[in-house]
């Protein structure tokens, strides 16, 4: 939060999405009815998994909307055009639930030397 996530967000993350714990299948886990009418209420009413409790629809001028990412510092909130794609980057740059496996670039490099 001190990096600049929205705080109702967090709060959010922390007392809806990871309440049980941080995996994967916390993201994927379907709005219950209340939390998908209490979106409709506040005017959003997209998506039905709890990662869009974490993405914020950006009106688009021709139309299209984008989604924000609320974790993200707001002077540089990553901005996907599906909700879908902002898994991956929940994934690598907030959980650290993937990573980049140096170990093989390694062992390649030193084999081909």
């Amino acid at each position: 939060m001190k990096e600049g996530a929205d705080p109702d967000t967090v709060n959010t993350l922390r007392t809806m999405i990871f309440h049980k714990g941080v995996t994967k299948d916390a993201l994927k886990t379907r709005l219950t009815r209340a939390q998908l009418l209490s979106r409709r209420q506040q005017g959003v009413h997209r998506g039905t998994m709890v990662y869009n409790l974490l993405l914020r629809v950006v009106p688009g001028p021709d139309g299209k909307d984008s989604y924000c990412c609320m974790l993200c510092p707001a002077s540089d909130r990553a901005e996907y055009k599906n909700p879908e794609d902002s898994l991956r980057h929940f994934h690598k740059d907030h959980f650290g639930m993937s990573f980049d496996c140096d170990y093989w670039w390694v062992t390649l490099v030193l084999l081909a030397s």
